[in-house]
């Protein structure tokens, strides 16, 4: 073997050390997210991801990930918090007070624009009553 293959060899060596360290660090940390998000949903009442859909995003190999580890865990569509929080508070909402109440719905976005575009693009669910006010359709509201 030449001097750059074991080079190679000796740092593989090193950084499987290193993950059966993290492996043990790793698991513990992902049953505990699994139960305090548990205990967010018991206490809130608001399901944020579903059991098996959160279990198989934390079992997916962290290296292959293009984005950040977690990074949309737990997050919902600007529609469906959308939706969620229009059912629950039972009326119109500008479009500026939808943005404001996401986050506490488990959705996010960047401006207004990014809440007026989700939802005009989504008429069978939602209507702009004017002024960028928004209900939710009479059929939609049902499911």
């Amino acid at each position: 073997m030449n001097e750059w293959a074991e080079s190679l060899l000796k740092k593989i060596q090193e950084n499987e050390k290193i993950l059966e360290r993290l492996e043990p660090r790793l698991a513990a940390t992902r049953e505990r997210l699994v139960l305090y998000r548990k205990l967010y949903e018991l206490e809130t009442g608001k399901e944020v991801m579903q059991q098996d859909k959160l279990v198989r995003q934390l079992d997916m190999p962290l290296l292959k990930s293009k984005r950040k580890p977690f990074e949309k865990a737990g997050r919902l569509s600007i529609a469906e918090a959308t939706t969620r929080m229009l059912k629950e508070l039972g009326e119109p909402l500008h479009g500026r007070e939808i943005l404001e109440k996401l986050p506490a719905y488990g959705a996010s976005a960047k401006n207004l624009n990014s809440v007026w575009g989700t939802l005009s693009n989504r008429r069978k669910l939602f209507k702009n009553i004017g002024n960028n006010k928004w209900i939710l359709r009479k059929d939609a509201s049902q499911d």
